[in-house]
Parts: structure tokens; C-alpha cells; sequence
């Protein structure tokens, strides 16, 4: 009898074992919710997108993570036939451009709606977390509540994360950010009950090769009421995105009209050059671009590429506005790099105008996409260009040349306390005309005449 009791008392130590080493193994993979946003869901086309892409900028530098703002394209290139299933099966409408905050909020047509983003973001309450892994080619999606919940639709999507996609087409599509890629789920989600306390896990395979500038998004909605109940975010890369722009920028909200520092990108009339700069470059190889010439002929014309990184090899042509870059090496850095100058001759001052890029195409060494986005200059953006007299063009004749750098050294070594002395030919402001204000008309000339 005391071996069958010291056996049985064994065996229960053993199986005590076991349900502890188990907890133990739960706890090791214990359910860690993923970030859940605010999700704004726009139904667009290439003739109609939603508050126009600026909104989404304003938006996005507004809201930061707070928001997710995904665009299922219904009318171009970008369309995948489940968004326009979703958007007349779940939301029962055919208008676009169609905007719904966190599911409830509709709003056609082109209005600021960013006071429904605030409302929602202070009023969410999601009752349900969600944790999205990626694993290899495919999505694991777990759900958790401390409540039963029924009447509910988990939506799996893959979009493009943070990119502006600029394409050259016949339709004139460009611009489009958070491009739904993929539904994984179906247009109107899978449909569950979840019960409190207990994980949900779904798996989806993705029929896609997910790239840098990827996200997945995950959201349960209710079919009825459309209400939105959790989401879950996530990232494919966590490299910080490439932010491209002209000049300098001013990374903080500017709002229409205004003349703060940073949303006016100046230049002269005559022969300038416009930097086309990057911050925090990551992977970055090749730039593809085209820009607008023709329309903005009375405007300024494009004139040559001055590389700033040695051995970049350069595809210029004027007439057509095209500029295929290849730097020697891919381009990782925590700073802002200097990509190359483009010199243009730009005309009518005081004018300010848009500097239209309508292709630009940004990929790695394996001409790969990677994550970017572009501050484009146009009207509604941070930025746009300003036109103003060159203050070296000392016979006003447009071009900065051999004739103002006469003018000048003729100038030379005048004082002034001189009575021949003339103001505009003190380019330091230092009260004396000398071999400072000289070497810089002389370099100002070798914008439209780069030194062999």
C-alpha cells in the first residue's frame, strides 16, 4: 500500500509539473495587443480622391500613429476588385470620393472632417485588442475581450505604408497614399463570436511579397451599426521612413495662405538650382522622376544636374523633364544627404508657382521599393516656390555671367564711406566691396557654367 501511495504521489507531482511547465509556455507567448488606430477608410478614383491628397498629409502630420488613413482605390490602376465590393457591400454606396471615420462617419465630396477624426480618438473605447504577427507568408491575427461580443467582422488588409505612389500614365494617377494592396480577409470580413477571456487566433496566407513600405491592418466591425470595435497595426519594416523634398521644408503643420518659415522654397530669377535633398535615407539606390515642362514653360526651364555624390550616374533630359539617378552605393544615413542640384532658369518674378513632378519612382539595389514619402511643392503642401530677383544679377538681364562679374570687380575695394560706393555690390554687407563678394558672383556663375 505505501508504494501505491508513494507512486500516486509521484505521479501527481509529475502532472503538477506539466500544468506548471504549460503556464509557464503561455506566459512565453503571452498575447501582446498590437498599436490600434483610428481607422479612416477612403473610397477613391484617379479623378476623385478623397479631400484631395493634401487632407491626408494635413492628416497624417497632424494625427501621426493616432490615425491609420487607408485609400481602397475603386476607378484605376490601384483597384483591387474586393474595395469596390466592400464599399457597396458593407457601406451600401457607390459615391466617391467616400470618406468613414472608425466606420460611423460618412462624408462625400471634399470637406474637412478632421474635428470627427478628434471626436473619435477621444471617444475610442475599443472593447476588443488585436495582435498581428507576420510569419513568413502569412498573417497570425489574435483577438481577446473581457466581454462576449457577437455580430462581428474581422477585416485583414496589406496597404502601402507611408508611401506616396507617383505613376505615369494616361489617366494622370499619382499621389495616392495607404493603397490597399490586399484584402486578406474577404470584402465583408470573416465572421466570429469571441467570448471573454478567450483567445481568437485566425491565419491568413498573404498571396503577396510584402516589401518594406507594407503594413497590415486588422479591424472587427460590427455589420450592423458599422462601428468599428478594436484594430491592430503593424508595420513590415520598422525602418524609419525616407522623407524626400526640395530645398528645405518646415516638418510642422502650415496652414493654407501662410507665409511662415519653411513653406516658401526660394529661388532667383535667372539660373538657380533646387537641391533635391532626403532625411534619413534608408536603402536608397536609384531615383526615377519626370516633371512637368511643358505647362509651367512660362515658369521656369530645366537646365542641367549637378550630382553632389561622386560616381552617381545621371539620365537627363531637359526637353521631357526625365531624370534617372543611380548612386554608386545604396544610401543609409541619420541625417539629411544632399541628393543632386537641378539647375533651372526660372522667369516672372514674384510669382509663385508649383514645381510639378508627375512620376518618381525611389528603389533600392534590387529596385525594390522602399518606404518614402515626398513633400510635394505644390499650393495646399508645406511648400512652394517663390520666384525672386538674383541680388547678384547686377544688370538685370535674368543670368548671373561673365558681365555682372565684371561689374563687380570693377567695384572692387571701394569703401562705404566712398562716395562712388553702391550698396548692391556689398554682397556680405560688411560695408567694403572685396574678394568675398567677388568669389561669390564668380561661384554664382558656375551654376549655369560648372567649372570642367
Amino acid at each position: 500500500m505505501k508504494k501505491i501511495l508513494s507512486f500516486l504521489t509521484c505521479f501527481v507531482l509529475i502532472l503538477g509539473c506539466i500544468n506548471i511547465c504549460n503556464v509557464n509556455n503561455v506566459k512565453a507567448d503571452e498575447f501582446i495587443p498590437s498599436p490600434n488606430p483610428i481607422i479612416v477608410e477612403g473610397f477613391v478614383s484617379n479623378l476623385s480622391q478623397t479631400n484631395g491628397s493634401d487632407f491626408q498629409h494635413y492628416a497624417r502630420a497632424k494625427f501621426q500613429e493616432k490615425i491609420v488613413f487607408i485609400n481602397y482605390h475603386v476607378k484605376d490602376n490601384f483597384n483591387v476588385p474586393e474595395n469596390l465590393d466592400r464599399q457597396t457591400k458593407v457601406y451600401q454606396s457607390k459615391i466617391y470620393p467616400n470618406v468613414f471615420v472608425n466606420g460611423t462617419y460618412n462624408y462625400p465630396g471634399y470637406m474637412i472632417y478632421d474635428e470627427e477624426i478628434e471626436k473619435a480618438i477621444t471617444n475610442k473605447n475599443y472593447p476588443i485588442k488585436i495582435q498581428i504577427k507576420n510569419e513568413q507568408n502569412q498573417e497570425v491575427i489574435k483577438l481577446r475581450t473581457n466581454q462576449k461580443i457577437k455580430d462581428t467582422n474581422l477585416i485583414v488588409l496589406v496597404y502601402e505604408d507611408e508611401v506616396w505612389q507617383i505613376v505615369d500614365n494616361t489617366e494622370k494617377d499619382y499621389f495616392h497614399r495607404y493603397v490597399v494592396r490586399k484584402m486578406l480577409s474577404s470584402a465583408t470580413g470573416d465572421y466570429f463570436i469571441i467570448q471573454p477571456d478567450l483567445t481568437i487566433s485566425k491565419t491568413f496566407k498573404n498571396p503577396i511579397k510584402l516589401n518594406r513600405q507594407m503594413g497590415i491592418i486588422a479591424f472587427v466591425q460590427n455589420p450592423n451599426t458599422k462601428v468599428i470595435y478594436g484594430s491592430g497595426h503593424i508595420k513590415v519594416s520598422e525602418n524609419p521612413i525616407t522623407t524626400l523634398h526640395w530645398n528645405y521644408y518646415n516638418p510642422n503643420l502650415v496652414e493654407f495662405g501662410s507665409t511662415a518659415d519653411g513653406k516658401y522654397v526660394n529661388v532667383h530669377t535667372g539660373y538657380d538650382y533646387m537641391i533635391f535633398r532626403a532625411d534619413v535615407p534608408n536603402h536608397l539606390k536609384s531615383i526615377n522622376m519626370a516633371i512637368d515642362t511643358y505647362s509651367q514653360k512660362d515658369f521656369f526651364e530645366l537646365s542641367h544636374i549637378i550630382p553632389t555624390i561622386p560616381n552617381t550616374i545621371v539620365e537627363f533630359n531637359k526637353t521631357a523633364g526625365t531624370i534617372n539617378i543611380i548612386f554608386p552605393e545604396e544610401i543609409s544615413s541619420n541625417d539629411t544627404v544632399d541628393l543632386f542640384k537641378l539647375v533651372v532658369k526660372f522667369k516672372k518674378t514674384g510669382t509663385d508657382i508649383p514645381f510639378p513632378v508627375y512620376k518618381l519612382f525611389v528603389n533600392d539595389t534590387n529596385n525594390m521599393p522602399i518606404g518614402w514619402e515626398y513633400i510635394e511643392l505644390k499650393y495646399y503642401y508645406f511648400n512652394e516656390i517663390i520666384i525672386n530677383p538674383n541680388p547678384l544679377d547686377f544688370n538685370e538681364d535674368n543670368i548671373v555671367d561673365k558681365y555682372d562679374l565684371k561689374e563687380i570687380t570693377d567695384e572692387f575695394g571701394r569703401f562705404q564711406k566712398d562716395k562712388s560706393f553702391e550698396e548692391k555690390y556689398d554682397v556680405f554687407k560688411d560695408g567694403r566691396i572685396d574678394i568675398q563678394d567677388v568669389l561669390l558672383v564668380e561661384r554664382e556663375t558656375w551654376i549655369y557654367d560648372p567649372p570642367k
